[in-house]
């Protein structure tokens, strides 16, 4: 999902398979897939500026949001038997944490966390208290149980 070039970056890892050698990855879908940093990052946008124009493909973690891109990076980097299913789950995003602690932990990631930490103490306090207040419909007794949506990736190197 980081790459700057994943075509060539697959076909390196292609190149380091023996025939027969298989890869496997799991990838994020697309952000309203994944309430779990989709959320916060609409709370922390109201109050600081997030580019939200940027490039679908560019290097981040939804760049391989798009299930046809990825099937074709792979094909275009030497894999066949190219699967890609669709795992949609829930998960503990701050593994049991509470409240305040998890809100700690989620201004600080996704396509918010650089621009949260640049912004102005005042300014973080007003994020961070409209990201609890986005997050709470979330708490359970176990933690912060939001839905996730993520590609389970494999493809094989059949030469």
């Amino acid at each position: 999902m980081f790459f700057s070039d994943p075509t060539a970056a697959f076909a390196n890892l292609w190149s380091g398979l023996r025939p027969g050698g298989s890869l496997h990855f799991a990838c994020w879908q697309k952000r309203e897939k994944n309430p779990w940093m989709f959320v916060p990052t609409l709370a922390i946008a109201e109050h600081i500026e997030i580019n939200r124009d940027s490039d679908p493909e560019a290097p981040g973690p939804f760049a391989f949001a798009d299930r046809d891109r990825v099937h074709g990076i792979l094909a275009a980097a030497g894999f066949r038997d190219i699967r890609i299913e669709a795992l949609d789950r829930t998960m503990d995003v701050a593994g049991g944490k509470s409240l305040a602690e998890t809100v700690d932990f989620i201004v600080q990631m996704g396509p918010a966390g650089a621009p949260y930490r640049e912004a102005s103490p005042e300014l973080q306090h007003i994020a961070a208290q409209a990201v609890r207040d986005a997050i709470v419909p979330y708490q359970t007794d176990s933690g912060l149980v939001m839905g996730t949506g993520a590609w389970a990736v494999s493809a094989v190197r059949t030469d």
